[in-house]
């Protein structure tokens, strides 16, 4: 006798067809949760009392103001426009520091020293929260950065006018170690770049950078800028003691004499004297 095949009837069809889709559906739930998941964690940076990742900052931007000298108002003016400049130009996870010059040791006092948390602007409107990323970003970073913008233009009459000295610091704290030489560093100066000290003057018309080798300077204020691109923003004074080309060239060398790498240099509006 000959066997007999089962058929299935249309209906059991659709309760498989059912089964099948029901089934991909989970797969595709799955896949989608893994990655909102996935991309939600990996927005997420634990961050330190600077608002750093724990992990070390992505880059640094160290900014020097030296007010060690009178400023005119509208080059205050102009220093305060490039500060926000450079703030809103620094990268999430990145540390921007604002120091002042003084003329006593350590030679730089810090007015701002934060890391860039990111205001929200690069986050996924699924798997990030871009409103509370901009309220942290405005009350730990944008209203302190304010704070110090006022600050960093303030008079601080000395008597000398120690830069080398300042940069020096600058780069012993913040440049030479081994895990700042692995992020893009980046030292901006803003001054009139006088040099006043008793182991060298740029008052006694001196930029011949042979003859400062010579002096006592070029040894006690030698540092290693480790490869970081530096600015000049320089301030202009009504009465120079020197010519200002031959100033910065003057600098450069000195840059490149201490393994830096010169960026750049711009005059600021206003004179002041």
């Amino acid at each position: 006798m000959s066997g007999r095949r089962s058929r299935r009837s249309p209906s059991d069809l659709v309760s498989w067809g059912w089964i099948i889709l029901f089934a991909l559906g989970l797969i595709a739930a799955a896949i989608g949760f893994t990655y909102v998941y996935v991309s939600a964690r990996s927005q997420l940076v634990e961050l330190d009392d600077r608002l750093c990742p724990v992990v070390g900052a992505a880059s640094q931007t160290i900014i020097l103001i030296d007010t060690t000298d009178a400023i005119a108002d509208v080059t205050k003016l102009n220093i305060q426009t490039l500060l926000r400049d450079t703030a809103s130009g620094i990268q999430r996870g990145g540390l921007l520091e604002i120091r002042a010059l003084t003329s006593a040791a350590p030679y730089t006092k810090e007015l701002f020293s934060l890391c860039n948390p990111g205001n929200g602007g690069d986050l996924s409107a699924f798997t990030g929260n871009a409103a509370l990323a901009r309220e942290r970003w405005q009350a730990g970073f944008g209203q302190p950065l304010l704070v110090a913008l006022e600050k960093a233009v303030e008079a601080n009459k000395a008597d000398s006018s120690p830069i080398m000295a300042g940069i020096q610091s600058i780069a012993v704290s913040h440049l030479v170690a081994q895990k700042a030489r692995a992020i893009p560093s980046r030292l901006i100066v803003v001054s009139d770049m006088f040099e006043n000290t008793e182991f060298f003057s740029h008052y006694r018309g001196v930029t011949d950078f042979d003859a400062f080798k010579k002096s006592p300077a070029a040894n006690r204020f030698a540092t290693d800028l480790a490869g970081s691109d530096v600015s000049i923003w320089l301030i202009r004074r009504a009465k120079s003691p020197v010519d200002s080309v031959a100033l910065m060239a003057f600098w450069q060398q000195w840059i490149d004499y201490n393994h830096g790498v010169f960026s750049s240099a711009k005059s600021l509006q206003g004179v002041e004297g």
